[in-house]
């Protein structure tokens, strides 16, 4: 009789019923990891929907963003979204992933864009997030919403010199697009000063440079920033790219013969 009674298993710890604060907390928390991950894969969602856009954007994420595999960011999304839409629209949920339950989910496949949205909405903090909806923005036309995200991501984060860079790149077509040229030439020159051996924030500089009032005063800056440049320069490549893909600039040096002897000039005259 001892023995059994030995033998019988004694509930030590008895059986866990959770509150309805802690499943309400768990949830939460489930939702938050949730949020996140669908929004890392929204974000490499749409930069491989932009990079399939051919608008003449020049717009190059970092490798990190490229190594994914479309097809499976797109399934993953597939298998995640369902179970995020359901925490969305629980009458519990929290306003932040509420609001988004009637998101513009059917147009994240094609829509850069809406996809970009979405993934800032999920993972505010990101700063490439930020920069691939303020491309996006850009690319319709929207100037001021895209100096929000890019300003904001430069004033909060501390950047590489490449990454911040590319946002005074990308602030610095704002400012075209938004018809304001002195501040479009403004931030190509910060491009190239944080980052100066960047052959792109070298073409941002020249190309406003050119588009902005008062080419003829900036020569004597444009030959000091090419010669600066650690290389290699191949002028007539550089050329070609001002005269004849440079946007506004070409139009302006095809339009402006004597301004664009001079500016030719300079840049043949790089060893």
């Amino acid at each position: 009789m001892e023995a059994a009674k030995l033998m019988t298993p004694v509930p030590y710890f008895g059986c866990y019923h959770g509150t309805d604060a802690a499943r309400r907390e768990m949830q939460r928390l489930w939702g938050k990891q949730t949020s996140v991950q669908l929004g890392q894969l929204l974000l490499i969602n749409a930069i491989h929907a932009g990079l399939r856009i051919s608008d003449g954007n020049k717009y190059m994420p970092s490798t990190q963003w490229l190594d994914s595999d479309s097809s499976e960011t797109r399934a993953r999304i597939r298998r995640l979204l369902p179970a995020f839409l359901e925490i969305a629209a629980a009458a519990d949920a929290e306003p932040g992933i509420a609001n988004l339950a009637d998101g513009p989910w059917d147009q994240i496949w094609h829509d850069p864009l809406a996809a970009s949205s979405l993934a800032v909405a999920l993972i505010p903090g990101s700063n490439q997030a930020r920069l691939t909806l303020a491309v996006n923005q850009l690319r319709r036309g929207t100037a001021k919403p895209a100096l929000f995200h890019l300003q904001t991501a430069l004033a909060n984060a501390a950047l590489s010199p490449s990454a911040r860079s590319q946002f005074q790149r990308n602030l610095a077509a704002c400012y075209e697009v938004i018809g304001d040229d002195d501040g479009a030439i403004w931030f190509a020159e910060r491009a190239i000063e944080v980052c100066p051996w960047s052959e792109n924030s070298l073409f941002s500089y020249l190309i406003y440079s050119v588009v902005a009032p008062g080419t003829e005063l900036r020569l004597p800056k444009m030959e000091q920033i090419c010669r600066k440049f650690p290389g290699p320069f191949q002028a007539g490549y550089v050329w070609s790219i001002l005269k004849s893909r440079g946007g506004r600039a070409s139009t302006r040096l095809q339009a402006d013969p004597d301004l664009a002897i001079q500016v030719r000039d300079v840049i043949h005259s790089i060893p």
